[in-house]
Parts: C-alpha cells; sequence; structure tokens
C-alpha cells in the first residue's frame, strides 16, 4: 500500500463519507489554490505535492474545475519546470488570470540563472491549455528567494497588478500585454503610486507588524506577514489576503481603498486549527452569487503532502471576512449534473483509493483501481424518465473487474453493474455497457464500486454515461437528401443546404444519433450572379443531394447546382475529409444522383429514374457508350423515382429510391441485381405515413464496425423542414428491410453505439473565436469584407453593404437551424453605429417570414414586428413582391453605455414544433431579464416550391437608404427540448 492510499484510509476511516467534501481532489495531492471563474464554470489552478515525505517536491502545476462546487475534473497538469527552460525546481504557488481572450498563468520556480526564485509566466488560448512559457526567459529574477506566490488583479480601468514575495510583499503594475512591466525594483524604497515596480514597507497598523528586518524581537505583534498572498478587489475595497504568523500559518488579511494602500490589517480569517499542515495558502471568488475561501490543509498527505478544501461563506456587511473555519463537510451543490451527457471519469465529489494519470493519447483517466475503491458523484439529476442503459470507457490488462452503480450510499440501492474484461492493454480502450437493473428517477448521488480479485490492479476508467432510448427523428433540424458513410468507427453525412453557404455541410458522428457540423465541401458557388442575389435569386435551387463516397484513401462527393437544370455536375476530392476540399471535375447534369466505385475501380453514377453511366479512370467525363436505363418506374407510380443510392452487400447491387405511388405517401423501395447492369427486381422496404407527414423521404443504409446495419431516411415535418429518422435494417431473404425482426418500426430503439455525446447541429456561441463556428450560413454568398470577427474581439459585426428593400435581398444574413420539438435563441446585439434606414433583427426565415427587427428612422430607434412573404419568379427566382404586415411597432429608448458606447437590445424568439403545431413568438428585452412579445405564434411554413428548406433561425441587417451601418452581436445563447 502507498503512503497515499494508506493515509487516505486513515482519513476515510474517521470520516463519514456521505457527506464529506473536503478535501476537494481525492487522487493527487494539490496545494495553493487560485480560483478563476470563466462563463458557467469555475476553474481552480494548484499545486501538486510529489508522494513524498521529506519536503515539498513540486514539478508540476494542475489544473480542476466545477459547475457545481462538489463534481471537480480533474484536467491534468498543462504546465511544468519543463515548460520553462529557465527553471530546475520547486514549482510553486500560481495564479492565472483572463484577459482579451488569452489566461495568464503567473508561477514561482527556481532560476538556473541566477540560483534564486524567480517569477514567469505562461500563456494558452483556454483555461485548461496548453500554456507554454510567453517570455522564453522569467519575467522577474534578481537572485533573491523572495520571489515567490505570485497574485495578479485587473482592475476595471484595464491596469493588471502583479504582487509576490516572502518575507517581503512586492508590486509590479503589468502593461497592456501582461508580460511585462517597466523599471526594476528597489527594494529600498516606498511604495510610490507613480512607480511601475516596488516593494510594500508593512508597517503594524498595515500588516500587523513591520517589515522582517525592522521588528523588535522583544515585542509581541499583533500579526505578521509570511507569504502567499492573494489580491483582490470587492466593491471599493482592495484586499490583501496571506498567509502570516510564521510557522505554523494562518490566514489574515489587509484592506485599502487604493490598490497600493495604504493598507489597514483587519485581523485573522481562519486561525490556526488541526489541520495537518503547517503551511496554508488562500483564494477567494464569487461564483453564481456565493462567495468561497479555497484554502489547503495537510488532510490527505499531511506534512508535506497538501490538499485543497473550499468553504462557503458570507461577506460582513462593511466588506469585512468573518472568521472562517475549515470543515470536512465542505460546501453544498449549486448545480446539478447531467448523466446523460458524458461525464469524465476524472469528474469527482469523492473518492477512495483511486488516482488520476494523464497521456498525451488519452487525456486525464482514472487508475489504481482495487477491489472496494469507489468513486462518488454528487447531485446526479436523472429527471422524470430513468434512463435504459449505461456506458463505460475502460481498459483493462488484466483479468478485468466490474462496476457497480449504487444510489446515495456506497452500499446503497443497485441499479446497474457490468463487467470490464481485458481490452489488450491498459491504454487499449473499449466501450462497456449494460442494462439499467431498476429504473431511476430524480436526484441522487451515484457511487461507482469497484468490485474484483483483492490485491490486483482491476481496469482504467476513462468516462460514463447514462443512455436513454432514442425516438424518431432522431435529428429533428432541417437535414434533408442524406448520403451516410462509415469510415472507421466515424459516420459521415453529407445533405442538401441550397442557397446557403457555406454549402454541403458534412456532419460526423460516433453513433449515428448525436451528429455536429465538421466541414463544408465548398465556401461558394460562383457560376451565376444569382448566387450574389444579383440578376435573381438561387432560392431552393442551388446544391442538391450530394453523394458521398470513401475510396482507395480519398474521399469524394458528387452534387448537382440545381438552379441551371441541364447544366453541370461537380465531382470534389479530399484527402481529409475535415480539411480542404477542390473541384476535381465538371460533368452533365444528373439529378439526384449517386456516385459508386465497384469492387474493380470502375466508377459509375446512378441517376434520375433508373439511368446508369459509366465514367473514366480519372471521373473527369463519360465513358461513350455506357449509359444505361436499368429500370423504369411502375404503372402505380408517379412523377420520378428520386435520392439514388447505391451499396453492394454480399456480391450484390443495391439501389435505394423513393417512389410515389398513386394516392399514397412516398415510400422507400429497393432495386436489388447480381450485376451492376442488372437485370433488377423490386421490393418496397419502408412505408409509413410518419404521423402523417406525407411518408419517407430519401436515404441510405449503412453497418457499424460490428455488422449492425441501420436505415436513415428523412421525413417532411412541417415547419422546421425534412428531418432525418433512424431505422433498423434487418436483412431478410437478402432484402434491406428498414424495420425490426417482426416487421415493425420501433417507437424506441438503443444507440447504435453507446456513450458518445455531440456537439450538436445547433448550439450556443459567444463569437470569441476568429473563424465562425460550422453551424452558421450565409444566405447566398457573403460578402466578404461586410462582416467581421475581429474589428470588435468578441462580437460579430454585420456591416450594410447593398442598399435594398426587404430581408429577402439583403446580403450577409446568417442562419442556422431551428431545431424541435421547442428550441429558444437569444441574441444580444449592439445597435449603436446604425444609421437612418437600416433594419437589423432576428428573423424566422422563409418564404413566409417573421421580423423582430430594430429599424433606424431618422435619429430614433423603434422596435417593428412584422410578417413578411415573398413572390417569386419560376425561373430566375427573382424577388417580384414581398407582402409586408406590419404588427407591432413601439419607439425604442436605449441607455449608451459610457465606457463602451454601446446600446444594446436583446431578441428572442421561441419555436414550438411539436406535432403540427409549428408556432413562433418573437420578444425583446431593454435588459436580459424582463420580456416584450412583439410577434406571437406566427406560423412557420414549409414550402418546397420558394426555399425548400426548414425555417431558419437568422439575424439580419441591412440598408434602404444608405451602406456603411454595422451592428455588433455579442453572443447567440440557444437551448432547446428533447
Amino acid at each position: 500500500m502507498t503512503r497515499y492510499r494508506m493515509i487516505l484510509s486513515l482519513l476515510l476511516a474517521g470520516m463519514g463519507t456521505t457527506y464529506a467534501q473536503n478535501p476537494i481532489v481525492q487522487t493527487q495531492l494539490t496545494t495553493d489554490p487560485a480560483p478563476l471563474v470563466v462563463g458557467d464554470r469555475l476553474y481552480v489552478y494548484t499545486g501538486h505535492d510529489e508522494d513524498k515525505a521529506d519536503f515539498f517536491w513540486m514539478n508540476e502545476w494542475r489544473v480542476y474545475s466545477t459547475k457545481d462546487m462538489v463534481n471537480w475534473t480533474d484536467h491534468g497538469s498543462p504546465l511544468d519546470l519543463s515548460s520553462f527552460s529557465w527553471a530546475d525546481d520547486r514549482a510553486w504557488a500560481a495564479q492565472t488570470i483572463e484577459r482579451n481572450g488569452k489566461y495568464y498563468w503567473y508561477i514561482c520556480a527556481h532560476s538556473k540563472l541566477t540560483g534564486g526564485m524567480a517569477i514567469g509566466v505562461a500563456v494558452a488560448d483556454s483555461p485548461t491549455g496548453p500554456f507554454k512559457d510567453a517570455l522564453g526567459k522569467p519575467l522577474f529574477d534578481n537572485g533573491s528567494w523572495d520571489n515567490i506566490d505570485p497574485t495578479v488583479w485587473m482592475d476595471e480601468d484595464g491596469q493588471a497588478y502583479l504582487y509576490w514575495g516572502n518575507p517581503h510583499l512586492y508590486y509590479a503594475k503589468l502593461n497592456k500585454d501582461m508580460i511585462s512591466f517597466k523599471g526594476g525594483i528597489d527594494a529600498k524604497a516606498a511604495v510610490d503610486e507613480k512607480r511601475e515596480v516596488g516593494r510594500i514597507v508593512m508597517t503594524e497598523e498595515g500588516f500587523g507588524s513591520p517589515d522582517v528586518e525592522k521588528r523588535d524581537s522583544t515585542r509581541k505583534y499583533k500579526d505578521c506577514y509570511t507569504e502567499g498572498p492573494w489580491f483582490m478587489k470587492r466593491g471599493k475595497n482592495y484586499y490583501m489576503l496571506y498567509a502570516a504568523g510564521g510557522v505554523p500559518e494562518h490566514i489574515a488579511y489587509s484592506m485599502s481603498k487604493k490598490p497600493f494602500g495604504p493598507w489597514k490589517y483587519k485581523g485573522e480569517i481562519m486561525p490556526l486549527e488541526k489541520t495537518g499542515s503547517f503551511t496554508n495558502h488562500c483564494g477567494v471568488t464569487d461564483f453564481k452569487g456565493k462567495s468561497y475561501f479555497f484554502y489547503h490543509t495537510g488532510k490527505l498527505g499531511g506534512g508535506f503532502g497538501r490538499s485543497v478544501a473550499v468553504e462557503e461563506f458570507k461577506y460582513n456587511a462593511d466588506g469585512t471576512f468573518p472568521i472562517i473555519h475549515h470543515t470536512q463537510e465542505g460546501v453544498a451543490p449549486i448545480a446539478t449534473l447531467n448523466p446523460y451527457k458524458r461525464q469524465e471519469a476524472e469528474t469527482i465529489a469523492f473518492s477512495k483509493g483511486v488516482k488520476s494519470e494523464q497521456t498525451d493519447d488519452t487525456g486525464v483517466y482514472i487508475s489504481e483501481i482495487h477491489e472496494g475503491d469507489y468513486i462518488k458523484v454528487r447531485e446526479v439529476d436523472f429527471g422524470n424518465e430513468s434512463p435504459d442503459a449505461f456506458a463505460i470507457s475502460a481498459a483493462c490488462s488484466s483479468l478485468g473487474g466490474s462496476l457497480e452503480v449504487h444510489l446515495d450510499k456506497e452500499d446503497g440501492e443497485l441499479v446497474a453493474k457490468l463487467d470490464v474484461t481485458k481490452t489488450g492493454g491498459w491504454e487499449k480502450w473499449k466501450t462497456f455497457s449494460a442494462q439499467m437493473l431498476k429504473k431511476v428517477t430524480g436526484k441522487h448521488d451515484i457511487y461507482f464500486v469497484f468490485k474484483g480479485l483483492k490485491g490486483s490492479k482491476l481496469f482504467n476508467f476513462d468516462w460514463w454515461k447514462f443512455e436513454k432510448n432514442f425516438a424518431n427523428p432522431v435529428v429533428w433540424a432541417d437535414v434533408p437528401d442524406v448520403d451516410v458513410i462509415r469510415v472507421g468507427d466515424s459516420f459521415y453525412m453529407v445533405s442538401t443546404t441550397m442557397h446557403l453557404m457555406p454549402g454541403a455541410p458534412i456532419m460526423k458522428s460516433k453513433d449515428l444519433v448525436n451528429w455536429e457540423t465538421v466541414n463544408y465541401i465548398f465556401p461558394k458557388l460562383t457560376d451565376s450572379p444569382k448566387y450574389d442575389m444579383k440578376e435573381g435569386t438561387v432560392y431552393g435551387r442551388g446544391q442538391w443531394a450530394t453523394s458521398l463516397q470513401y475510396h482507395r484513401g480519398k474521399f469524394y462527393a458528387l452534387f448537382a447546382p440545381n438552379d441551371n437544370p441541364g447544366g453541370e455536375t461537380y465531382i470534389c476530392t479530399a484527402d481529409d475529409l475535415e480539411g480542404k476540399w477542390t473541384i476535381h471535375s465538371r460533368l452533365q447534369h444528373f439529378h439526384d444522383a449517386a456516385l459508386f466505385f465497384d469492387d474493380d475501380d470502375k466508377a459509375y453514377v446512378v441517376y434520375g429514374t433508373g439511368e446508369m453511366v459509366q465514367l473514366n479512370t480519372d471521373l473527369t467525363d463519360v465513358v461513350p457508350g455506357s449509359h444505361r436505363k436499368l429500370f423504369g418506374r411502375d404503372a402505380d407510380e408517379t412523377g420520378l423515382l428520386e435520392g439514388s443510392r447505391m451499396i453492394k452487400h454480399n456480391g450484390k447491387y443495391y439501389l435505394l429510391m423513393i417512389s410515389w405511388p398513386q394516392g399514397h405517401p412516398r415510400r422507400e423501395v429497393c432495386y436489388r441485381a447480381d450485376h451492376i447492369q442488372g437485370p433488377y427486381e423490386k421490393k418496397v422496404i419502408l412505408e409509413t405515413e410518419f404521423a402523417g407527414f406525407n411518408g419517407v423521404g430519401q436515404g441510405t443504409i449503412v453497418d457499424d464496425k460490428d455488422g449492425n446495419w441501420y436505415g436513415i431516411v428523412f421525413q417532411d415535418r412541417g415547419g422546421v423542414g425534412r428531418v432525418l429518422t433512424l431505422e433498423p435494417c434487418t436483412w431478410k431473404d437478402g432484402w434491406p428491410m428498414l424495420t425490426d425482426e417482426k416487421g415493425n418500426i420501433p417507437a424506441k430503439m438503443q444507440k447504435p453505439v453507446l456513450g458518445y455525446d455531440g456537439k450538436g447541429l445547433v448550439y450556443s456561441d459567444d463569437f470569441s473565436k476568429d473563424k465562425l463556428e460550422l453551424q452558421w450560413q450565409w444566405n447566398h454568398n457573403p460578402v466578404d469584407n461586410a462582416w467581421s470577427l475581429t474589428e470588435r474581439k468578441g462580437w460579430l459585426r454585420l456591416k450594410t453593404s447593398r442598399i435594398v428593400p426587404n430581408i429577402f435581398l439583403a446580403p450577409n444574413t446568417i442562419s442556422t437551424r431551428t431545431e424541435g420539438p421547442t428550441c429558444e435563441e437569444i441574441i444580444k446585439m449592439d445597435v449603436s453605429k446604425m444609421k437612418d434606414g437600416d433594419v437589423a433583427g432576428l428573423s424566422a426565415f422563409q418564404g413566409d417570414a417573421a421580423l423582430l427587427s430594430i429599424v433606424k428612422e431618422g435619429k430614433k430607434l423603434f422596435v417593428v414586428g412584422t410578417k413578411e412573404s415573398v413572390a417569386l419568379t419560376e425561373k430566375e427566382k427573382a424577388v417580384t413582391d414581398v407582402k409586408r404586415e406590419e404588427v407591432y411597432r413601439q419607439p425604442l429608448n436605449l441607455k449608451q453605455d459610457k465606457a463602451t458606447k454601446s446600446s444594446i437590445i436583446y431578441l428572442k424568439m421561441s419555436c414550438d414544433f411539436r406535432l403540427h403545431q409549428d408556432l413562433a413568438t418573437l420578444l425583446y428585452s431593454i435588459d436580459g431579464k424582463t420580456w416584450i412579445p412583439a410577434i406571437k405564434d406566427f406560423k412557420m411554413q414549409y414550402d418546397y416550391r420558394r426555399f425548400f428548406m426548414g425555417t431558419r433561425i437568422a439575424i439580419y441587417n441591412y440598408a434602404t437608404k444608405a451602406t456603411g451601418g454595422y451592428i455588433d452581436v455579442d453572443s447567440f445563447e440557444y437551448s432547446k427540448r428533447k
């Protein structure tokens, strides 16, 4: 038994683990906590004591985070001594701060340049790294051993301050780059606000005693500053918290009205207590309306092995701190944990025995799992409906073991159990799953209890997830004309987006249920001015029905822009599906075509109603004389057979299409042959009304890596568009029937692969990146110089670039999908730079659209709600008329922020796509809290004659009088109900 495991066992023996929360991490020794709030997550940056008993051996820094204050996720060590070429020992206390989207981690370490301690700084684009040395040298290094324990704070005016030191307290006014300051330290100089760098001269009034060299050894002082400063501001008060009293240390503090003092000693915060550690180091933050005090104890390691703990507190009415005592109970949860999202095994409230490890390939995972060990996760909310299954990812190179899921206690009700067997290595990960033994609803603490051969390491543990069976539509959003392939254990899907740019989206999934957009095949189409909404439009046309293939290590996509029937078909290629695509060739127009490579590498295009051609070897032309008419429609069918998708299975050729029998909804049919040129026989493989929505749409079939087959077809679903459904594919007499073995379409199915999440097709966006998130598409080609993500960092700028009469001709309208059964979206928008005649806002965008607009008329702003319907010519899709009904108008008086000169308005849209509802409500707010409805229960329509797409969430800004105005969008908040 290791020293760590032995001490942990003693700790657990002396405390009730059901309610124990401190220390917050049990899988590693952690020290010197430095909290940082980023959005809805609290990060704590710590040091790390090695598992030794003779000194503070510290080689790395670590990061942990939480959303609920009780379940802490281990992000590993993104920074260690090797990150700094000048450092060779003592990775001591540090703190991280964010500025302009960058994260600066101020550290101290032993300098091999001067032999003393030095202050360094690392930088990253993410709070969890990767971090790198920002300078390649120390930020401050004068050979002194005083240079430890940096603390940093940025004031409201943007000035950042750095403090550090033992036994003296030094400061530096950081430049805006956060990695430099002016001047050097004069250790003898008193503080001077005009100096960039200096030393705080301590007094008895300010810190309980003067500087160490001025103390009278015959006197007893109120207190004395030792080390570990924590500098912060709250309200109008500056605070300096610090370890005090020498050894052993308690936490005391001083206050000031200015960042450099004069300081006034205010007393102790955390007095000396039996914590097992003779040092202490604190950090303080507010998070989700509560105040938290972080510190470290020796409860887990003892002596030279310390661990971070946390207590909630309330400031006194005058802004001073109360006395805060160490507890084992810690803090209460402030949020719940979602068991239906994949959770990392290293997200832990409390644990026994296990440790965390980190590798480049896997990241952080849980190891050292033995018989009787457990992991506790708190406040898990299962909701009103029980999960159906439970899945984990594990790796094992031994006999393995089992994982039991207990409710509320280590020996509580057993609700799930699964066995982990040998996977071929301690980092050869495999998904293990089991059906639930009992139904679980509501909120619970859950215990993962490990069972196996005593004394043997059982397995490594990476993540867990509870699963519900899914019901169709599996993707309740506009995803028509799909083609799906599998490469390895990843599924890739393409779809139609017509007049939206970039076009031909590529979506990725691990389980055929959770999808996210990972690329587009082309950024723009440029063959016609209509793509720029000049000389017409391409509403309802553009890119249709892409066919996707993977052959001999290369990806191929074939599609025909439908704005010019009789025009061209594109073949695009890529070595990396998520990388750059190039146009390989252009062929004659093929309607709803499938590209197919046979085993002999010959390539074919199947299109229309059973027509086929062979392509030459370089895919640049049709082989002369290769056209074949494979079959025609039956007597009971009308129109075209559409949506060709061809596969080869067990030596036979299968061609899937949709047909339109007279007087009946669409159905999926399959043609089968022993030779690619036929003869073909036919069978109906899926026929259903799908809740009265015109039957089924085109789709395909695909297998997983275990040989199970599935059908993926779209279904018309009203205002949301054409949604995706997933069916079992059962092979009967050599036919791929899209039903279960009993011939039924299951109301619910288990996911093909358990344990995976997806980013989703639509999600919130704070526009903090330099590139647009892939959910966004422009209405027609964008004007590239009329939008920006960099001119105002963290905001999407939409500029007017063309004078137009309505939204249907407005360039740079940006949009994303709506989703069912219900969804809600909120945008925060700065309208201070709009010009007279500008119209900007949020829309349920479709041929019949609802617009909630901010309209500039002269110098005045108005909130205007309109319902607008566009008329298009049949051939050119030119806008001939827009019927406009104004249903709401109110003057808008916005207060301009003095600092940013912004005029902020919030716009919200709620969409209800439950069965045959298709209703949208649009609202606005001045403060983001009180909402005023402008358009209620707008009926969203799906009209294939005009837009031929589902209703989009659109953000727009167009000019009716003069160009040059712009809006800035700060955020897009999105939520949906499953």
